[in-house]
């Protein structure tokens, strides 16, 4: 029984310790998002690490609304050079909770275009190229069905 006990509380500790921070510095960070020189009306950005170290670096996220971005707490980066890739729309989408509402269509501008650039927070102001209308969007769309068809 005294052996049960410990192999328990072993894998317990090991589970633990697999567990909390990352133990890389996260940051906040915030900017502005713009494609051919107007702001990204709304859109999505991802800051992937493109880091030479051990630890696991995380992925930070914001969603773009009116050309502004800023990270959530706790979705921040590390600093250093990141991929960042940017999806745009020409308008907001329409967010609901009824299944049954018909929503239109809205074809994005481009999909997770990709810059590379080395950030260090807490602002960074992303610029995408007018090359990249288009980017990755052939039969990419997003609606909702009135009716669940299988």
């Amino acid at each position: 029984m005294k052996i049960h006990a410990i192999i328990v509380l072993s894998f317990s500790f090991l589970f633990l310790s697999g567990c909390g921070e990352s133990g890389v510095e996260r940051h906040e960070i915030s900017g502005t998002a713009t494609f051919d020189g107007q702001p990204i009306v709304f859109g999505t950005i991802q800051f992937i690490p493109k880091l030479d170290i051990e630890k696991e670096a995380p992925t930070g996220s914001a969603t773009i609304e009116n050309g502004k971005y800023q990270t959530d707490e706790g979705q921040g980066i590390v600093s250093g050079l990141h991929e960042i890739r940017v999806t745009a729309y020409p308008s907001k989408l329409v967010d609901s909770e009824d299944e049954t509402v018909e929503v239109e269509t809205i074809e994005p501008i481009f999909v997770g275009y990709s810059i590379e650039a080395s950030i260090e927070p807490p602002s960074f102001d992303v610029i995408v190229p007018a090359e990249a209308e288009g980017y990755n969007s052939a039969n990419v769309g997003v609606s909702r069905s009135s009716r669940n068809d299988p």
